[in-house]
């Protein structure tokens, strides 16, 4: 039986996020590579539906694997014209580019 290739899910651009960070903080060593965790410190998002602030309440967690991939694991919490707040969370693997020291990722 062949293997299963799941479809590529349907993605509809959401907002350009523009996020303030803190200095990270250092967490060490970990099996899985050097952790570190970055406050997120406010910012603004603006989408074709809808547009608002970045609250003081995320963080960006690292985990170096080598000196070319950092893996990220993002949680941000949102605040629109509506009332309440949303928390919408990224998990992406990125290198620096151009290269550059390890953590230095766009």
């Amino acid at each position: 039986m062949p293997p299963l290739t799941p479809a590529a899910p349907a993605l509809t651009f959401f907002a350009h996020l523009s996020v303030r960070v803190d200095a990270p903080y250092d967490l060490g060593e970990a099996p899985d590579g050097h952790r570190r965790l970055v406050p997120l410190t406010g910012g603004s998002f603006d989408g074709p539906e809808v547009r608002g602030t970045v609250l003081a309440a995320g963080a960006d967690n690292q985990v170096l694997r080598t000196a070319t991939l950092t893996e990220l694991d993002a949680r941000y919490v949102l605040a629109g014209p509506r009332p309440g707040a949303v928390s919408p969370s990224a998990r992406p693997a990125s290198s620096p580019w151009p290269p550059g020291p390890p953590g230095r990722c766009r």
